[in-house]
């Protein structure tokens, strides 16, 4: 069952990711076309990949909380923040005074609002980070499992998330282990940061990897 289970969603994402590839093809303002529509469809029910509930995604999320514990962020950035399911963690653990959630679906940006509406310091924008990110720098930016959906435009993503990390600051990757090398490859080659973490999570379920730079003055 688990084999089967596996082999269904190792399909799916297949798909998509040719089906975004395809879509990068159009330029930005297709991509984020496209994106606006997918997205708006998948988040026609809550919660669609179980990100408040399933053990793996939670499992997911404790790792890499635990890479940033001991640290408070003045000002965080999450592409890909989804309903604000780590958000809130963030936030509820002290790990973020403030804390900016990009997605480009409007749906799972109000469920995001809603989720961390206790939390003053919680701002949620829509945007396709590809193209664009908020202004200003952060001393933290979370990027999980969206360069895939980006297509052949995720280097140009990398480096727009590069350019908003203030010096000393850090960019937390989180991205399947098959993937991972080579979506996190812009930020391994840039100079201006250092990779000071590596974590190879063995999940039987689809092993990961979460890579954590720290942007370093003038290049190092």
């Amino acid at each position: 069952m688990a084999d089967s289970r596996t082999w269904r969603r190792d399909l799916h994402e297949l798909i998509f990711r040719t089906f975004f590839r395809v879509a990068a093809a159009g330029g930005a303002g297709g991509q984020t076309l496209v994106s606006r529509l997918y997205f708006g469809w998948l988040y026609r029910r809550p919660d669609p990949w179980k990100y408040a509930s399933s053990p793996y995604e939670l499992a997911k999320y404790e790792r890499t909380l635990a890479t940033l514990r001991g640290n408070c962020a003045s000002r965080a950035l999450e592409a890909g923040c989804s309903e604000g399911a780590f958000t809130e963690m963030l936030l509820r653990e002290g790990l973020a005074r403030t804390i900016v959630g990009v997605d480009v679906s409007e749906t799972a940006l109000a469920r995001a609002r809603a989720r961390c509406a206790a939390f003053p310091g919680a701002d949620f924008v829509r945007a396709n980070v590809s193209s664009e990110a908020p202004s200003g720098s952060f001393d933290l930016i979370i990027c999980a499992e969206i360069l895939y959906y980006i297509g052949p435009r995720a280097g140009r993503a990398c480096a727009i998330l590069g350019e908003r990390l203030a010096p000393q600051g850090r960019l937390v990757a989180v991205h399947s282990t098959d993937r991972a090398a080579l979506l996190h490859a812009p930020w391994v080659a840039d100079p201006r940061l250092v990779h000071e973490q590596r974590i190879l999570a063995d999940d039987d379920a689809r092993p990961y990897t979460i890579d954590v730079f720290r942007r370093v003055e003038n290049g190092g």
